[in-house]
């Protein structure tokens, strides 16, 4: 597995992905880092502007939230089939990350594939139409040589141009920067990420409620066949005692099968008795091993949640009071 995830990181930095600092294997990536990494390659899928997919997490618990679910929507749209939420950037589990980083890498390299044969293509038109302007502008020139020096003035013109360019991409860059350390800076909670948080719940307790009711109808099939079981057990022992009383009123012999009769149904019902508690046991054990392997691949970093909480309670309590401000005094 460590040589699956080395290889994984060889790809990214192949693709022109720029691993953040300390991160040596996708198993121990952080949650700032899989943004950071998912950023950058949806940024070089997508061929999309650097603004629209930052490569660091505010301050701001909502905001975190609010770029991590832009961050699934995308992944999404782009044909990944497991389960993604803002959850798994958060907080992130060793298998979930390798899977997500593993399907980047697999559509970087379709992207890069497809990127040379379209620029192949391209280098051939290129040359083709430089070889044909050249033959026609040294046609043209020998012809009419005024021309020439007009050309010549309207190089120096564009060259003032590309220059007065090169300055306005410079202070487009400069308000780039400053525009991505204005959305850093704390902001009110973003009502949106609470919404779609809480529609995500709601689909995923349906799904629960859905496989909650094929278990329930399953257990009612099985518990109305071991009735059934129990019910023919019954007769049938109803019968045989019935017969072997009235042997045993007869002789001796018949008293001696009737007890060994009764001593051999209390030793069955023991059996059975406690054959379903070992089984009760068994379920029980299985759902607690369940439950305890389940909590311990998400590995939940408690004292991060809280302060997530923490942070929600005191940005509500913020907008609260600016609320209240701005009510009129009655």
């Amino acid at each position: 597995m460590d040589e699956a995830h080395e290889i994984l990181l060889s790809s990214l930095k192949s693709s022109g992905v720029s691993l953040p600092v300390g991160v040596s294997s996708i198993k121990d990536s952080s949650s700032a880092a899989l943004v950071s990494i998912c950023a950058q390659s949806l940024r070089l899928i997508l061929d999309s502007e650097p603004s629209s997919f930052p490569t660091s997490l505010p301050a701001a618990t909502a905001e975190r939230f609010k770029i991590c679910a832009q961050l699934a929507a995308a992944i999404k749209s782009l044909g990944y089939r497991e389960e993604l939420g803002f959850h798994q950037f958060l907080y992130p589990s060793d298998e979930e990350s390798y899977k997500l980083v593993r399907f980047l890498v697999e559509r970087l390299s379709k992207e890069s594939s497809e990127c040379k044969k379209v620029d192949t293509i391209r280098n051939v038109a290129e040359h083709s139409l430089t070889e044909k302007r050249m033959k026609l502008e040294h046609t043209f020139y020998s012809e009419q040589p005024e021309v020439q020096e007009k050309l010549i003035q309207l190089k120096e013109i564009e060259e003032e141009i590309e220059a007065t360019l090169t300055e306005i991409s410079k202070r487009e860059a400069e308000h780039l920067d400053l525009l991505a350390e204005f959305e850093e800076q704390p902001k009110l909670p973003c009502r949106k990420s609470y919404i779609e948080r809480i529609t995500e719940i709601t689909k995923n307790s349906r799904k629960l409620d859905a496989d909650i009711k094929q278990i329930l109808k399953e257990t009612r099939e099985l518990q109305l066949e071991s009735n059934l079981i129990q019910e023919r057990l019954h007769r049938t022992h109803a019968v045989v005692d019935e017969t072997i009383f009235r042997e045993a009123k007869k002789d001796a012999v018949g008293r001696q099968a009737y007890r060994l009769l009764t001593s051999i149904h209390d030793s069955f019902q023991q059996i059975a008795d406690a054959i379903l508690a070992t089984d009760r046991a068994r379920r029980e054990a299985a759902a607690q091993e369940a439950k305890l392997a389940a909590l311990s691949s998400r590995r939940f970093d408690i004292t991060k949640i809280q302060a997530d909480l923490d942070s929600i309670r005191k940005e509500n309590e913020l907008l609260e009071q600016k609320c209240h401000k701005s009510l009129p005094i009655s």
